[in-house]
């Protein structure tokens, strides 16, 4: 018979387990989507003028479209790691 304790632990393990897995379906839906509808070409690379955040502005604009889309599939496959769990514990 199982301690509460440890069953308790479980619970919260295969809650966190389950909100892990869900947030990751997510972002690959939206990461998809957005490259379906072409949302970060229009967003990141056609607008002339960006507003950079406090403490930011070191970090270079993107104006290459392949770049843009080199960081979309890093963020994609991270999304994707995600959600099978890789290197989770």
């Amino acid at each position: 018979m199982m301690q509460p304790q440890a069953m308790q632990n479980t619970l919260l393990e295969t809650r966190l387990g389950l909100f892990r897995v869900g947030f990751g379906i997510t972002m690959v839906w939206e990461l998809l989507r957005s490259l379906g509808l072409q949302r970060f070409p229009r967003f990141y690379v056609e607008p002339t003028l960006l507003f950079p955040y406090y403490g930011w502005s070191w970090i270079p604009r993107v104006r290459d479209i392949g770049a843009v889309y080199v960081l979309f599939f890093l963020m994609i496959t991270a999304a994707i790691s995600l959600t099978i769990g890789y290197r989770c514990r």
